[in-house]
């Protein structure tokens, strides 16, 4: 199948082979120009960083974060209060389930969270 294209007044020709399922050349004006058969493969999509590892500790229920009593790379011990999690005008200390370290903080002071919504991971 032959295709005319005008692009800004010039006019390029196409022929498509439906079989190939490729172009097989270009011509421009009349003058003919090869096209390679087959186009170089696409460079492989970037990999996405790997997932962090450890457990996820959910907010038991929603509320605003009133106080973190962790940092990153603290050690807590099972029982271990990390935050203050006010809901419905108590304040509710949320606490370590095991021993672990603490890998990330995803939650700050003020911040108000959803029952459910992760909190911290530890590892």
């Amino acid at each position: 199948m032959r295709y005319e294209i005008n692009l800004n007044g010039r006019v390029f020709v196409v022929d498509v082979d439906r079989q190939r399922a490729q172009i097989d050349g270009v011509q421009e004006g009349g003058s003919a120009g090869a096209v390679p058969p087959n186009p170089p493969p696409a460079a492989p999509p970037p990999t996405p960083p790997a997932a962090p590892q450890g457990e996820l500790l959910p907010a038991p229920m929603p509320g605003v974060i009133k106080d973190v009593r962790v940092q990153v790379g603290s050690q807590v011990q099972a029982g271990q209060p990390m935050l203050i999690l006010e809901a419905m005008k108590m304040e509710n200390e949320i606490v370590s389930p095991r021993a672990a370290t603490v890998t990330e903080i995803l939650v700050g002071r003020g911040q108000s969270v959803q029952a459910g919504a992760p909190l911290l991971r530890l590892a």
